[in-house]
């Protein structure tokens, strides 16, 4: 599993490594990769409004994916950032759904640790001061040439 930076490491404004399995060929162990680090993704676009990874990996049937685009451009539109909000992988499991599609299903238990919407004026308008577990699982498609985030489902988070 992809290393998790630690909370000393850890700046939103920092893209994560891009993972070799973005390249293919298509496995369960690629699958999950890709998954992984499109989540890792978020804290980024978040951060910075550069969605150019996230969106080369989002399909065009992942709602999850094109309503995070819109409250981070609502977000930066109106001046805010977010800092911080660092996620720490804990699990993950892949399982192909479609052998003949190249789809599969990606689970991940994760941690989502504090982080801060600020205003323009630099204030803070919320502060989460409190660590989420956070279960989600994603269909990831190999299309031949790229892989797809074809769906996220957030099945449960709640306070660590």
């Amino acid at each position: 599993m992809t290393k998790t930076p630690s909370a000393d490491d850890f700046d939103a404004t920092v893209p994560p490594e891009r993972p070799q399995a973005l390249d293919g060929p298509p496995s369960e162990d690629t699958a999950k990769e890709v998954a992984i680090y499109f989540m890792s993704l978020s804290p980024y676009v978040f951060a910075t409004g550069d969605f150019k990874e996230w969106n080369a990996l989002s399909g065009k049937s992942c709602k999850y994916c094109a309503s995070t685009v819109a409250q981070v451009n609502d977000e930066r539109g109106a001046g805010k950032q977010r800092t911080g909000n660092r996620l720490e992988m804990r699990d993950s499991q892949s399982v192909e759904m479609h052998q003949k599609n190249n789809q599969y299903i990606v689970g991940i238990t994760m941690k989502e640790h504090e982080g801060q919407l600020l205003r323009a004026d630099g204030t803070v308008e919320e502060d989460t001061n409190y660590v989420l577990d956070v279960r989600v699982e994603l269909l990831v498609t190999w299309t031949g040439a790229r892989w797809s985030i074809d769906g996220v489902d957030i099945k449960w988070s709640g306070k660590a």
